[in-house]
């Protein structure tokens, strides 16, 4: 049987595009379903000193779907002297500033070793205001 150039060229374009269709779908599910990159938030922040910083470990998938990682996560950080972090479950990724200084948070996939970091500053806490408590107090003649 012999066929003409067009149907060749049509029939070749037909199998590249089942093989491309059928290769993208297996490969789909074998690669979007493994951390592309591992992001920390809150960037950056600053927090007094005495005060706490929950952050959150979110796993971005090579076809742009996101997971919460939290908990799943190895956190990390490298100035135990300013700041702790938590691994609990329930508390996993909450820093506690201890005193003034920075340290950098990493969150670590174990699934793929894939990290995301961010820098927690801690500054000196400020009086910001004083309440004096009851407002219009009274007491009895005589009485302390």
């Amino acid at each position: 049987m012999k066929h003409t150039l067009t149907e060749r060229l049509l029939l070749a374009g037909l199998l590249l595009c089942a093989l491309f269709v059928g290769c993208s779908r297996h490969a789909g599910r074998f690669v979007d379903g493994v951390v592309f990159s591992v992001e920390v938030t809150p960037t950056n922040p600053s927090i007094a000193s005495g005060t706490t910083q929950p952050f959150r470990a979110t796993g971005v998938f090579r076809n742009g779907t996101t997971r919460d990682l939290t908990n799943s996560v190895a956190w990390s950080f490298s100035n135990p002297g300013v700041a702790t972090l938590s691994n609990a479950p329930g508390s996993s990724g909450l820093t506690s500033g201890l005193t003034v200084g920075s340290t950098l948070i990493t969150a670590i996939d174990p699934a793929t070793g894939l990290s995301g970091s961010t820098t927690l500053w801690i500054t000196a806490a400020v009086l910001m205001s004083i309440d004096v408590t009851p407002t219009y107090p009274s007491i009895a003649l005589g009485t302390t």
